[in-house]
């Protein structure tokens, strides 16, 4: 059975947006889609609640609808957009969030940066919430939140670059660099 995908606002339980106003598309389903677009990951459901504050239940009904429309397909790690949720998406604007590379590192020519990543995948690291994952040409992308923004580490082209989206989030990511070095030291 085909659900129209139609939400409620926030303070409004039971209002639904009606289908012919220009602003028909519900805010948390645009909030939804705008998060999985954000890197283009795969993202944890944990990663996703945590980040748009929703409760498990709202969040499941929402990726589940998402799901029957074809626009977001599950994942063994998470959630991501289809080809179709992609395309949707182009046209939407998206804010960008700044990020400062606080640490970029040389690998060693015989570290195995594949193993690296899956190393570092999914794990929680004191302040650091596992939030997903994106496997591109040439890159690895793997991103933690913080309390109020983001940590990427980025694994390619023979180095590891760290990012973060506040300068503050800089001060968590020294439990990361440990674990960094640890999964290093067990890949080459």
């Amino acid at each position: 059975m085909h659900r129209p995908l139609l939400g409620t606002m926030a303070g409004a339980p039971g209002d639904r947006i009606r289908p012919d106003e220009p602003s028909s598309r519900p805010l948390g389903r645009d909030l939804l889609l705008r998060e999985l677009a954000r890197d283009d990951a795969v993202v944890a459901f944990t990663g996703l609640r945590r980040r748009l504050g929703l409760h498990p239940e709202t969040l499941t009904r929402r990726l589940r609808r998402l799901e029957e429309a074809g626009l977001v397909e599950r994942a063994e790690e998470g959630y991501r957009l289809t080809e179709a949720g992609r395309t949707g998406m182009a046209g939407a604007a998206q804010a960008v969030e700044e990020s400062m590379e606080v640490l970029r590192m040389v690998l060693p020519p015989e570290a195995d940066e594949a193993a690296l990543a899956e190393a570092l995948s999914g794990r929680w690291v004191e302040a650091l919430r596992w939030y997903g994952r994106s496997d591109g040409p040439g890159e690895r992308l793997l991103i933690w939140t913080t309390r109020d923004g983001v940590v990427r580490v980025r694994i390619g082209a023979g180095a590891v670059t760290v990012e973060v989206g506040r300068l503050a989030d800089a001060a968590a990511i020294g439990p990361l660099l440990v674990l960094l070095a640890d999964a290093l030291a067990g890949t080459v």
